[in-house]
This record gives C-alpha cells, sequence and structure tokens, in this order.
C-alpha cells in the first residue's frame, strides 16, 4: 500500500510544475528589447575576442 502511495506521489509532485507553469508560457519570449553586453577589457583582447564571440552565439539563440 504504501508503494503504491509514494508511486502516486512521486507522479503528482512531478507533473505539479507542468501543470502551474501556464503564466510562462504566455509570457512575451525573454528578452522582449535589445541586450547591450558590455567587455571591460581593451579591443582585441582575449576578453574582448571571448565577449564577440558569445554575443554572437546569443544572438543566433
Amino acid at each position: 500500500m504504501t508503494t503504491r502511495r509514494h508511486i502516486i506521489a512521486g507522479a503528482a509532485s512531478l507533473a505539479t510544475p507542468f501543470l502551474w507553469n501556464t503564466s510562462a508560457r504566455a509570457a512575451d519570449p525573454y528578452p522582449s528589447k535589445v541586450i547591450t553586453i558590455v567587455v571591460p577589457q581593451a579591443p582585441g583582447g582575449a576578453n574582448d575576442v571571448i565577449g564577440r564571440a558569445l554575443a554572437q552565439r546569443l544572438s543566433a539563440a
């Protein structure tokens, strides 16, 4: 009997987040406006190159 209760409780706890996230599905996709990435190092450095590569991948997503 307790095994059956554990299975039902587990299934209910797994299903709850999917049933209660209707507001997340109805919301506008994030971000809804342009985001500016600021790299506080000199242009052409390693941090700048990584920041530019990251910005390209984020804009494609």
